[in-house]
């Protein structure tokens, strides 16, 4: 079959939405053929230092992020005319080239994102947590303070030494 036989993919993103648009954004970032990259804790350092270093730098706000074995785990508002769509591709294109300068081969990506805008009547807070709960129903921990790559401004987790260990 032929590229030309294929039907048209659908955007996931919602039709005449601006994503500059300064609302809680809740995302998940998939890897390349859900492979485990980020089971790799130099890998996983990485993309958590990488997403806090580029927020920064391009006036996002961050919620939380949580680097699961094969997706990635973000609440954010964009800032600065910096969409996220933007941002996502930022911060993939900078993690993609640190994890193959670490000796990572292939694809780190699945194509696009996955995105939730909050809407009015739903609590930030809820679906942070929900967030941060992610490796606890995934059997990878027993509490969600313990998980080494996750991060929250909202004081959930035992961010403060972690911070010291990212900076």
């Amino acid at each position: 079959m032929n590229r030309r036989n294929l039907p048209e993919r659908r955007s996931p993103r919602l039709r005449g939405h601006d994503y500059s648009e300064q609302r809680i954004y809740f995302l998940t970032v998939c890897t390349a053929n859900r492979k485990n990259i980020f089971d790799n804790n130099a890998f996983a350092s990485t993309a958590l230092k990488t997403i806090l270093e580029s927020a920064g730098d391009s006036s996002v706000d961050l919620h939380c992020i949580c680097i699961m074995p094969n997706h990635i785990h973000l609440a954010l508002e964009p800032g600065g005319g910096v969409s996220v769509d933007k941002f996502i591709g930022i911060v993939k294109g900078k993690i993609s080239l640190f994890i193959s300068e670490m000796g990572h081969k292939g694809a780190v990506w699945q194509a696009s994102f996955f995105d939730h805008i909050l809407r009015p009547w739903e609590d930030p807070l809820d679906s942070i947590r929900y967030i941060l709960e992610n490796p606890v129903r995934k059997g990878l921990v027993t509490r969600f303070t313990r998980y080494e790559w996750s991060w929250d401004k909202c004081g959930f987790c035992d961010s403060d030494e972690r911070r010291k260990q990212i900076r």
